[in-house]
């Protein structure tokens, strides 16, 4: 027996292949403990292909394009190299003074007994009821079926895909198609399993997790299953930045569509029909489920200030947007009045782009950045690869928003239910898009104030001269009010327009006369500034000139 001395250094395990450069068939995986520099090997009776395992995790790699028995086996490996792990550091725990036949035989005594056991339970226990099944309907549900489908149909085809994704991975060794495959722990497992086994972003991923968790959530509201005990799953956070976003989203350059639209496809009509499909979603904007609306005549004609517009509603948002009609759109509308030739699909669409800017020669490479669980790279490819009919609208959004169209307009043009995405496209002009809006934002400011202060000047001459005006009407009807407080007849002061004329017989006729019989004129205008009626303050004046005249009349 070969004592390993443990006291002054720890102890490690790897795994190793025994032939990793082999190109075909596949080699032995074997267990390495080290202690101290001293190596012991352990055989586990486990075979991978050696492009399959990923040295840096030591684990083999299980993706979705291996095939079924390659991704069994390598499931297999993975719970074997685990046994291993577990009976290596139980053994170390175990207080047991470390020795070579020692380790050697737990590994192995316990690799037999989870051989054993896996082998008890090879076929799962009996159930009364699948996490399958149960998905299934509340999918059918939720979203309806492929023949009538309660969402948009390229909706229910990416649901649909989440769905089987979810439904292959339950079906795989050891991940048991039950009710328990519909709990927390489960769906955690299947996002850590994408993360590993797909080349999928993080938010792709978060909404693949995130349709299930729905689906789920909607089992656990139904009272028919309450019986399972399930609890409700709080979604994932999608991330709210969008990765690869140069590359989902970019525009097309004038020259690339100019040599699409020069080139001859006389004897081509599928790819010149394409085209034609290609230069209406270019002038007007809409998504591509929508397209076929405004060949099919699905849409409603208006005539806005000699403008026409067609307004559809937007499948995806359920509103309205709104198709600013110009002699473009006309013609290729008369050029399929009775419809397009064919149906059109989002896969074959995007196909004929791609080659029709190849065979224009856009064949130029761009380079756009991905991010992959908070690692970042830079990617380069042609352009005419990677190029889609979501770039056709990003032209048209990124054109209407560098004209200085505001982002409310845009959002009504493009059918999208607010302007965040709108406000998206102009986060990724350039500066010198940026900044020939702000010049020309300031110029239309400085000639909206210029424009105003000419105008303010104006305004303020015509305020001066008719308050002037106004003023001089006032003191005129003042005049002619004061002269009949004092008595004067109206037939006399009616036709008097001149304020002097006016207030020379109110000084000299009136006024003078009243202070050559004793009656102060304070006392007149006291009466008149009173708040009194006009009636009172006649009454009041022709008592204080009675009284007068009595008072001086009386002593003369």
């Amino acid at each position: 027996m070969t004592m390993l001395n443990y006291s002054n250094g720890g102890v490690t395990l790897n795994f190793n292949l025994r032939e990793p450069k082999k190109v075909n068939g596949t080699t032995n995986v074997y267990a390495v403990i080290k202690v101290q520099g001293k190596q012991i090997k352990v055989s586990i009776n486990a075979k991978v292909n050696p492009w399959q395992w990923d040295s840096k995790k030591q684990v083999p790699k299980i993706c979705k394009d291996m095939t079924e028995q390659d991704r069994a086996n390598n499931m297999q490996i993975n719970n074997v190299l685990n046994d291993v792990r577990m009976s290596f550091y139980s053994y170390l725990c175990s207080g047991e003074e470390i020795t070579e036949s020692g380790i050697t035989e737990t590994i192995k005594q316990h690799l037999n007994n989870s051989n054993d056991m896996a082998n008890k339970n090879a076929v799962p226990p009996r159930r009364t009821i699948t996490a399958t099944k149960l998905l299934n309907e509340s999918f059918t549900k939720r979203y309806g079926t492929k023949e009538s489908p309660k969402v948009a149909a390229k909706s229910w085809y990416l649901y649909s895909r989440h769905l089987k994704y979810f439904l292959d991975y339950i079906s795989l060794p050891n991940v048991y198609d039950s009710v328990n495959a519909l709990t927390v722990k489960s769906i955690y497992n299947y996002r850590e399993y994408l993360y590993e086994n797909s080349n999928a972003r993080e938010k792709v991923i978060a909404q693949e997790c995130n349709t299930i968790i729905l689906l789920i959530n909607d089992i656990v509201a139904n009272p028919n299953y309450q019986r399972f005990n399930l609890k409700p799953i709080k979604p994932y956070k999608k991330i709210d930045s969008i990765k690869n976003a140069e590359k989902k989203k970019r525009e097309i350059p004038n020259e690339d569509i100019k040599a699409v639209n020069d080139l001859d496809l006389s004897n081509d009509e599928t790819l010149s029909t394409y085209r034609d499909i290609f230069n209406m979603q270019l002038q007007s904007g809409v998504r591509f489920e929508d397209l076929n609306k405004l060949f099919s005549h699905d849409y409603k004609i208006s005539v806005e200030d000699g403008q026409e517009l067609q307004t559809i509603i937007s499948q995806k948002e359920t509103i309205t947007a709104v198709i600013i009609v110009n002699d473009k759109i006309k013609e290729i509308q008369r050029k399929y009045e009775n419809g397009l030739p064919f149906e059109l699909k989002d896969k074959l669409y995007n196909k004929a782009i791609k080659q029709l800017f190849e065979m224009a020669g856009c064949t130029y490479y761009i380079n756009f950045g991905s991010e992959k669980k908070g690692v970042k790279k830079q990617e380069s490819k042609r352009f005419c690869d990677v190029v889609t009919n979501s770039w056709t609208r990003q032209t048209f959004l990124t054109d209407k928003v560098r004209k200085g169209w505001s982002f409310d307009n845009v959002t009504w043009l493009s059918g999208h239910a607010n302007n965040q995405q709108v406000k998206a496209v102009y986060a990724q002009l350039t500066e010198t898009d940026k900044a020939k809006q702000v010049i020309k934002e300031l110029r239309k400011i400085e000639n909206e104030s210029k424009a105003n202060e000419t105008n303010t000047n104006a305004n303020a001459v015509q305020l001066i001269e008719k308050g002037k005006e106004e003023r001089n009407n006032e003191l005129i009807n003042e005049c002619k009010d004061v002269l009949l407080y004092l008595g004067a007849n109206y037939a006399e002061i009616r036709d008097i327009n001149d304020i002097d004329t006016l207030l020379y017989k109110v000084n000299n006729e009136y006024v003078k006369a009243f202070e050559e019989i004793g009656i102060n004129i304070k006392q007149i205008k006291d009466i008149y500034n009173s708040k009194a009626n006009f009636e009172q303050k006649q009454f009041a004046l022709k008592e204080l000139v009675e009284l007068y005249k009595e008072k001086y009349l009386t002593k003369e």
